[in-house]
């Protein structure tokens, strides 16, 4: 716990964070130590921010900075196990979809949050699908999915080279190929790529060197081991009863916006809406409409 401690000192440190947000680590069922920080009104309804692959819960500052959504709602963020501040176990049998959806019901647990709204981004959607797979859905009350990255359905493996690829698609796994070197120079290139691939549209240069920073603090041993741990969720896709809202830039370069299509499809009831000239991140491009959807969404939930 100690190394979590140091951790969170930088943290703390950090010039963008607003004075109200408190820092904790809590453990997970393996005994992994998971940083999450909370903000916002302690009586209000829950929101529980889910970073994508290779992130931190930093990704989620125009959300938990908000002043509407401070007044609204308590809102925590976590730090998934291999990232950021929280603990990188070396052995790749940490990393299943078991892990990830007790790491969830694990901060669930620790913050007491009454029935939270879980709003995952990208790879964030699976960890929300893992969750729901372990541990069902009585405990929360919806899921707001960002660029989703989830499996609802069988599709084609993943290629282990660019060849062959569009030239769009072949830079974007040649960045993810060179993110997963041991090697730090490589790996920081790779990394440089991917971020800057997260986004359609301009993002500040605070926010581009914040990414660089978290998504580099993803060890290479635990890329390996979430790419060997790929689950996917298409037995769920249509027994989710839960509200859920998907979200997607019409701009994507990671994740198309036809996977949204097709997942809304997939699960009963769900919503779709998508913003135009928007890229993989539409809380950071556009987070004034980003809160005011969620908003929105979490509004009718408690209607």
């Amino acid at each position: 716990m100690k190394h979590a401690a140091a951790l969170l000192v930088f943290l703390f440190a950090a010039p963008t964070l607003a004075a109200d947000w408190s820092y904790e680590a809590i453990t997970a069922a393996d005994g992994v130590p998971l940083v999450v920080a909370e903000t916002g009104n302690p009586d209000g309804p829950a929101l529980l921010f889910i970073h994508g692959y290779s992130q931190s819960l930093l990704s989620w500052k125009e959300q938990l900075n908000d002043p509407a959504l401070q007044a609204a709602y308590r809102m925590v963020a976590v730090d998934l196990r291999g990232h950021g501040a929280s603990g990188k176990p070396w052995a790749a049998e940490a990393y299943t979809s078991q892990d990830w959806g007790d790491d969830v019901a694990a901060v669930i647990a620790a913050k007491q949050l009454d029935k939270p709204v879980l709003i995952g981004w990208s790879f964030g959607g699976s960890v929300m699908m893992a969750y729901l797979r372990h541990h069902g859905e009585a405990d929360v009350a919806g899921l707001v999915f960002a660029g989703g990255a989830m499996a609802l359905e069988p599709r084609p493996p993943m290629p282990t080279s660019s060849e062959g690829l569009p030239p769009e698609m072949a830079k974007i796994m040649n960045n993810m190929m060179m993110m997963g070197s041991p090697d730090i120079a490589t790996n920081l290139t790779g990394t440089r790529g991917f971020v800057a691939d997260l986004a359609a549209v301009e993002l500040s240069q605070e926010t581009m060197d914040e990414a660089l920073i978290y998504n580099m603090m993803l060890p290479a041993y635990v890329r390996d081991a979430m790419g060997q741990n790929q689950t996917s969720y298409e037995d769920l896709a249509n027994k989710i009863s839960l509200p859920a809202l998907l979200i997607h830039g019409t701009e994507d370069a990671l994740v198309p916006v036809d996977a949204s299509v097709r997942n809304q499809q997939l699960i009963p009831g769900s919503e779709l809406i998508t913003y135009a000239e928007i890229g993989h991140a539409p809380f950071l491009e556009d987070p004034a409409r980003f809160n005011e959807d969620v908003r929105t969404f979490v509004g009718q939930i408690n209607r």
